[in-house]
């Protein structure tokens, strides 16, 4: 109990005064690593970027107009 208080308090500047604290404490820094990683990987599989539909046909117009004047320049 001891170390790990020790543990605690030089990492986060946090004393307990009671182990229940140290418990709940032990079980939510944990906890909330994991949810933040299954949201980041939930937001890579939706991947929000890829559904907007605006900026895709503004760039396949550059892309096109790339080509046109490649090929107007090359003959």
């Amino acid at each position: 109990m001891v170390t790990i208080n020790r543990f605690w308090s030089q990492i986060f500047g946090v004393a307990f005064s009671n182990k229940r604290w140290l418990h709940f404490f032990m079980l939510f820094v944990p906890e909330t690593g994991l949810w933040m990683s299954a949201l980041g990987v939930v937001g890579l599989v939706l991947n929000p970027r890829a559904y907007d539909f605006v900026s895709r046909k503004s760039v396949q117009w550059k892309i096109w107009n790339l080509r046109l004047s490649i090929l107007k320049y090359s003959f």
